[in-house]
């Protein structure tokens, strides 16, 4: 028993790293164990598994390789309506708020390629929202991504990630991880990432990876806010040591490169990131992870920050029941503000759950709060207001290919008690997916 408790610490660790190098906001997990070899068998040790995409992917997500084939085609074709209560999330820029109801068709479908010692995934989605009241504001989201996990050898795993969308501020993952709440506007979004961990001993291992994204925004006429286009690219090295059955700790150095606007009037600035991270199986379902460090942004005022260091770190936990999952997080750290034309020291908190109920139904919710530091003479209301983003959904699957669901989300920023602005969506589709 306590061996495969070493091996699940081990990937475990090897997991949070990677995930913590995925983007430019740093969310690390604590090992969520899963049966992983058979006893003697290290060399069948698990890959760990690639970070969240930085787009929206479609059904089945990247995993590890996997054991055994898996399934080579996954699709979904669905036919909602829903009701939204402020379309373009613009009152705080004195519009009016417009409400009304809208039909959503939507599709996605996925390729794997599989082999014992490497997989590709390809995933393209699509849906079009028409609100048939107000016709001007119809709009349409398309993402395509590749996803690969390859064993160079059993002490050697790689994993890539790359991924385009098209759609709007409303849509693009990047921008709610980031906590920011901006007015409706055609946004591109493209991301890319590369990482590798390898095995040095029993007990120790090494992971480097580098990322970035970039996202660009259709200006709208004045008196609309001028949007500034973002990019940020992250390189990640750190060092995992196992202590026991139960506990890794690890030391993690990053760099990021932050890039807000083009041509002579882009601003660009480093801040580099350094944290001792700890990992504690506390059940052989669930973990504990605390990461505790400090940041430094050398041109703090051209990155708009308060002062150039500050705390890094946070804590997170999750747990994994049968079908069931749980994940809550807390931290603080410098993250880029694509859109807003600077970097903001944020608390984040959110939390993520999928409970099964009964055979049929399935509840999957999530929500996050973010509230930034502002400098000292700021405007709270241009870019460091608090931000809610909120989402749920709830299905039941008819026969072998039909899905009902209930799916609701609502947004808010907060500039000042006295300037706010929100907005609630809810729908119900029925979907055609796999068997």
């Amino acid at each position: 028993m306590r061996d495969r408790l070493a091996r699940v610490a081990l990937a475990g660790s090897l997991w949070l790293g990677l995930v913590a190098a995925a983007a430019a906001q740093t969310q690390p997990m604590p090992v969520q164990p899963e049966p992983e070899a058979e006893p003697g068998d290290e060399a069948a040790a698990p890959l760990p598994p690639p970070p969240p995409p930085l787009l929206p992917a479609g059904p089945g997500g990247a995993g590890i390789v996997a054991r055994s084939r898996p399934r080579p085609w996954q699709y979904g074709l669905g036919m909602g309506l829903l009701y939204e209560s402020n379309i373009g999330f613009d009152s705080l820029q004195g519009g009016a708020e417009l409400s009304g109801f809208a039909v959503s068709p939507r599709g996605s479908v996925t390729r794997v390629f599989w082999s014992p010692r490497w997989q590709l995934q390809a995933t393209a989605d699509g849906q079009w929202r028409g609100y048939p009241q107000h016709s001007s504001l119809n709009r349409y989201y398309t993402n395509g991504s590749l996803d690969g996990s390859y064993r160079a050898s059993p002490a050697t795993a790689w994993n890539a990630h790359i991924a385009y969308g098209f759609g709007y501020t409303d849509s693009v993952r990047i921008l709610a991880e980031q906590g920011v709440q901006l007015p409706l506007a055609k946004t591109q979004n493209l991301g890319a990432w590369l990482g590798v961990v390898h095995r040095l001993g029993p007990r120790m291992s090494l992971r480097v990876s580098a990322g970035g994204n970039r996202t660009t925004f259709d200006q709208a006429p004045p008196p609309a806010p001028q949007l500034n286009e973002g990019q940020s690219a992250r390189v990640t090295t750190g060092i995992d040591r196992r202590l026991g059955a139960r506990d890794t700790a690890g030391i993690e150095y990053s760099m990021e490169r932050t890039q807000a606007g083009t041509g002579s009037s882009g601003r660009h600035y480093l801040t580099h990131f350094g944290s001792l991270q700890w990992s504690h199986v506390l059940t052989p379902r669930s973990g504990l992870l605390l990461d505790a460090g400090a940041s430094y942004t050398p041109q703090s005022t051209l990155a708009g920050l308060r002062q150039p260091a500050g705390f890094f770190g946070g804590a997170s936990y999750n747990r994994k029941v049968k079908r069931s999952t749980l994940t809550a997080f807390l931290r603080r750290e410098v993250t880029p503000a694509f859109g807003t034309g600077v970097s903001r020291l944020e608390d984040r908190l959110g939390l993520t759950a999928a409970l099964p109920i009964g055979q049929r139904w399935q509840l999957m919710a999530n929500g996050t709060h973010v509230q930034p530091h502002a400098p000292s003479g700021a405007s709270s209301t241009n870019a460091y207001g608090r931000s809610d983003d909120a989402a749920f959904t709830l299905s039941r699957r008819l026969g072998r290919r039909i899905d009902l669901s209930a799916q609701g989300s609502y947004r808010r920023y907060s500039g000042t008690p006295a300037a706010a602005t929100d907005t609630y969506q809810i729908g119900a589709f029925v979907s055609l997916v796999n068997p």
